[in-house]
């Protein structure tokens, strides 16, 4: 799937709060450091880091997006990994019941493949 960026003008007023303290020092420090303590790795997937990574909010309340004291709010994930968070956390049967469909569609991929983990045996 191709994401297209909204004009700047056509974002919602949170969304434009958002940017902007994207653009700060204080966020881009963040980003740093939070890269680091996870050893430049995708906390879910563990790929190395690219320049398409997000540092996702564990906090999703708008009203709490600039705290970034507490560093256990946040975690960096691989670009296809957030957007899978944000789908699952939103999923109509609730994110438990589809990662337990997708561990069994994984399941499944494993013995139709001989694999384990994904992985050749």
């Amino acid at each position: 799937m191709v994401r297209t960026r909204k004009a700047y003008s056509e974002l919602s007023d949170g969304a434009k709060r958002r940017q902007c303290f994207r653009g700060s020092s204080a966020w881009k420090a963040l980003k740093v450091q939070m890269a680091q303590a996870q050893g430049n790795k995708c906390f879910v997937s563990g790929r190395p880091l690219t320049n398409r990574a997000n540092l996702h909010h564990l906090d999703l309340d708008l009203d709490h997006y600039e705290q970034i004291d507490d560093t256990s709010r946040f975690v960096y994930l691989s670009a296809d990994i957030h957007d899978a968070v944000h789908t699952l956390f939103k999923c109509p049967v609730g994110w438990k019941k589809a990662l337990d469909n997708l561990a069994d569609v994984l399941q499944r991929m494993d013995e139709l493949n001989g694999t384990v983990d994904g992985k050749k045996i």
